[in-house]
């Protein structure tokens, strides 16, 4: 028999107006500009069209002030051949490339 472990969804911490931005960046302080900066250097180096699990490398207190920059950036950086996006449950992200 084999066991099933249940995925938790961080849907919740989807990006919903931009002042949910300037809360995480008044509350990282001077964490904010290198936090965002790495988010931005992972996101543009991560495998083509691979999953990619992010809570294995970010710690689970920053899951929402990631997932926020992420939706940002999918909401900023977009185009018809190369985007990012993320799966059902939010803990995982992919660049979509179909160039």
């Amino acid at each position: 028999m084999q066991t099933i472990v249940p995925t938790v969804s961080l849907e919740h911490f989807q990006l919903k107006s931009g002042a949910e931005l300037d809360v995480i960046r008044r509350s990282m302080g001077e964490k904010f500009i290198p936090f965002h900066a790495g988010i931005i250097r992972l996101l543009n180096c991560i495998p083509k069209n691979e999953w990619y699990d992010f809570t294995k490398s970010v710690h689970s207190s920053n899951y929402e002030a990631f997932i926020k920059l992420v939706c940002y950036y999918i909401n900023t950086h977009r185009t018809i051949n190369d985007y990012v996006e993320f799966n059902n449950s939010f803990t995982k992200i992919r660049r979509i490339t179909t160039l």
